[in-house]
């Protein structure tokens, strides 16, 4: 029988443990025929490819399990079927897209009413990171704290039941072969022709999140019922049938469930604790060698340091959609002067001239470490405010797990420059906003005047707070669909 990750305790468990004398009864009991949770103390490195200590000696990005009642009371309005299992693996590419895309498998889930088997994820090349579609997948240890997520699920959402991994089914049903689902494809009326072609299919699909998320549920279960003559085994057989949900990045419209909702989901996610533990050193050595006097404990960091993301890296670059009026990916040049410009014109907004700049693309950030030291700026990076064995366990992670240290020490950041074409900054601003108390929305200006051509395409968006707390820029036609459905 398959492990289930319940947060449903069984009674008769409840009152067996009662019985010193029958302990092992009751843990064989419990073991061989009941669903359960693993105890706390079990390292949740048992998922993962690489050790992952449980312990860290200080943790300033550490919170406690979410149990939230905003998350509740939509999960309670669900009518759960436990003969539904989704899978949720096509998870690929940078923090920001990996994130959002299981938050979304898990609002699907809720929806539907169905289990969930914890989500794995895509990992990329390591010698060509543009290619994200490797098929090489690992659990969800590999950039989140699995047991937190666990957690999170059973306060906060206790009818959806987890699963620890697909092959504890074997032969069960469609275990081997589930039946695969873009989410996000119900209700599209598309063409009755040409949807055998991916780039027509995708012109198709909505592009700033479905139009009634409300709706999806019962979407959902007439497509479950109109595949029944397809797959025949289908309400004839015992067990839960399994749905592999395809990718779904920008679908599900945040604020569909509510504002508490929208800025609390997100957070059963919590980051892999070796990554917490890197960037509480980063920020700690940042602070004393910089000698601010911020409380590090604080989600943001008030006149202390720039925040600035460089988005050059080879799978950006590389692999450019076409450019249009709607989207427009800047190269090292455009962001260099936009970034350096508005901080010279915004120095005295934060009584810092240091930066902390983040980016996968090593020779861009020494370009960039020289073109603001001629602005009198002062630059670092987790590379050099790490030392020893700290920079050892940090050249030990992959790309993506070392980009989790820039993503934490940047949400710390007194201002943050961005660009509107990530996902990393998108998720990055968005945590920003809401971890302070005061939340004033989202504004968008219009194009900034430059006698460069290539800038004079670019407009401003200004994200979070009415003092500036985040800038990113971009084409306005990006902001839509990152504003709408990605969640902070």
């Amino acid at each position: 029988m398959a492990t289930r990750l319940s947060p449903r305790i069984s009674r008769r468990y409840g009152s067996l443990a009662a019985f010193l004398l029958l302990l092992f009864s009751v843990w064989l009991w419990v073991a061989v025929d009941r669903p359960y949770n693993f105890p706390s103390h079990i390292g949740w490195n048992i998922y993962s490819n690489s050790p992952q200590s449980d312990v860290v000696s200080e943790d300033i990005f550490d919170y406690p399990p979410v149990h939230s009642s905003a998350i509740k009371a939509v999960c309670a309005a669900t009518q759960w079927n436990e003969s539904l299992v989704f899978t949720c693996d096509d998870n690929v590419g940078g923090i920001g897209h990996v994130r959002n895309s299981i938050l979304n498998c898990v609002r699907f889930s809720i929806a539907a009413g169905a289990g969930l088997v914890l989500p794995r994820i895509s990992v990329r090349n390591d010698s060509d990171i543009s290619i994200i579609h490797t098929g090489s997948l690992t659990n969800m240890a590999y950039l989140f704290d699995t047991r937190h997520f666990i957690d999170s699920i059973s306060l906060s959402c206790p009818g959806l039941t987890l699963y620890p991994e697909l092959d504890d089914f074997k032969k069960i049903n469609n275990a081997n072969n589930p039946i695969r689902l873009s989410p996000q494809a119900l209700g599209v009326k598309f063409p009755k022709t040409g949807m055998e072609d991916p780039k027509k299919f995708a012109t198709a699909m909505p592009k700033a999140g479905m139009d009634k998320p409300e709706k999806w549920g019962e979407l959902f279960h007439e497509w479950y019922a109109d595949i029944g003559e397809q797959y025949q085994f289908i309400g004839t057989t015992k067990g839960p049938i399994f749905i592999a949900l395809l990718r779904s990045y920008l679908t599900w419209p945040i604020l569909s469930d509510g504002q508490a909702f929208s800025t609390q989901f997100g957070k059963i996610l919590k980051l892999r604790a070796d990554a917490r533990s890197l960037a509480t050193k980063v920020v700690k050595n940042m602070a004393e060698k910089h000698k601010f006097a911020a409380n590090v404990h604080a989600p943001i960091l008030e006149n202390s340091f720039w925040g600035v993301h460089l988005r050059t890296e080879s799978d950006a670059l590389e692999s450019l959609p076409e450019v249009s009026k709607d989207r427009l990916y800047p190269t090292y040049a455009m962001q260099t002067k936009l970034y350096l410009d508005f901080m010279t014109q915004e120095r005295n907004s934060v009584n810092s001239s240091l930066v902390y700049v983040a980016s996968g693309d090593p020779a861009q950030v020494a370009n960039f470490w020289k073109d603001a030291k001629v602005m009198n700026w002062t630059v670092t990076t987790k590379v050099g405010l790490l030392r020893g064995k700290d920079l050892a366990e940090l050249n030990d992670l992959t790309w993506d797990q070392q980009a989790l240290v820039d993503f934490m020490v940047l949400a710390k950041a007194s201002r943050f420059l961005g660009v509107g074409h990530s996902g990393f900054d998108w998720a990055l601003t968005g945590r920003r906003t809401v971890s302070l108390s005061n939340k004033n929305g989202t504004k968008i200006d219009s194009a900034r005047k430059d006698d460069n051509k290539e800038i004079k395409k670019v407009a401003v968006a200004e994200v979070g707070e009415s003092a500036f707390l985040n800038q990113l820029f971009g084409a306005k036609g990006e902001v839509k669909a990152y504003k709408t459905c990605l969640w902070p």
